[in-house]
C-alpha cells in the first residue's frame, strides 16, 4: 500500500482551506468580543493596526487610541449580572401584531408600564427607540446602555437603522450583555425568546428588585 507523503497530507482543497480560515477568524472575533465586554484592552491593542481609523456606532471618527479607551471605559456598563435587563423593541410594522409600534401613545404606555418599578433598580437598557432610552434613563438613576446612533427619524423620535452594520454590531454586543442580566423585562419580543425565557419577568414585575452587590453600595 502506498504511503501518503507529508506534502500530500499538507495539501488541502481550496474550499477546505477557506472553511478552516473562516472558522479560525470567527473564533478570533468571538474571543475579541468577549475580551471587550470584560474590559480587557490587550487583544484590541494587538489586533488593531496603529493606523486604524474607523467610526463609532453613533458615527463619530475613531482612532486606535479612541477604540482602546472605549473598551476600558465601557466595561463598567457591561457588568450586567446584577442588573435588570430591559429590552424594548419598537416595531416599524403596523400589521405584524407586535407592540409598541411607532405611535406616540403606545410608546408612552410602554414607558408608564416600566417606570412603575422603583427608580433605584439598576438596569441595562436595550432599545431601538431614542425616546424610550431617554425616558428610562431619566427614571432609573443607575441606567446603563451602549452608545449608538438613532439615525432614522419618525414618529416618536429617532430609531436605529436595522440594516446598518454598526447598529448590528452594537446589537450583538447588547444581546450578550442582556443575556448576562439576572432578570429580563422583554417588551416587543425576540426572535429567540426561548433562550432567555427562564430569566424573563412579567407585570407587575415582582422580580425586578434585585440584590445590590456590596461593591455597588
Amino acid at each position: 500500500m502506498r504511503r501518503r507523503t507529508r506534502k500530500q497530507e499538507s495539501q488541502q482543497k481550496p474550499e477546505e482551506d477557506l472553511e478552516f480560515q473562516k472558522t479560525l477568524l470567527a473564533g478570533i472575533e468571538d474571543d475579541w468580543l468577549m475580551a471587550r465586554i470584560r474590559g480587557e484592552t490587550e487583544s484590541t491593542e494587538r489586533l488593531l493596526d496603529e493606523d486604524y481609523y474607523g467610526s463609532t456606532s453613533d458615527g463619530m471618527p475613531q482612532t486606535k487610541a479612541d477604540f482602546v479607551r472605549f473598551v476600558a471605559d465601557v466595561s463598567g456598563c457591561l457588568l450586567t449580572d446584577f442588573r435588570l435587563g430591559i429590552r424594548v423593541r419598537v416595531t416599524e410594522s403596523m400589521v405584524d401584531g407586535r407592540k409598541p409600534r411607532r405611535i406616540q401613545r403606545e410608546l408612552n404606555d410602554t414607558v408608564k408600564g416600566i417606570i412603575r418599578m422603583p427608580w433605584h433598580v439598576p438596569v441595562f437598557v436595550v432599545t431601538d427607540s431614542e425616546y424610550i432610552q431617554q425616558m428610562l434613563a431619566s427614571h432609573f438613576h443607575d441606567a446603563r446602555f451602549l452608545p449608538k446612533r438613532f439615525a432614522s427619524k419618525e414618529v416618536g423620535g429617532g430609531y436605529i437603522d436595522r440594516h446598518g452594520a454598526a447598529a448590528m454590531r452594537t446589537f450583538l454586543t447588547e444581546l450578550i450583555c442582556l443575556s448576562a442580566c439576572r432578570k429580563i423585562l422583554n417588551v416587543g419580543g425576540f426572535v429567540n425568546d426561548e433562550s432567555i425565557w427562564e430569566k424573563m419577568i412579567w407585570p407587575p414585575y415582582d422580580g425586578a428588585v434585585v440584590p445590590v452587590r456590596a461593591s455597588q453600595k
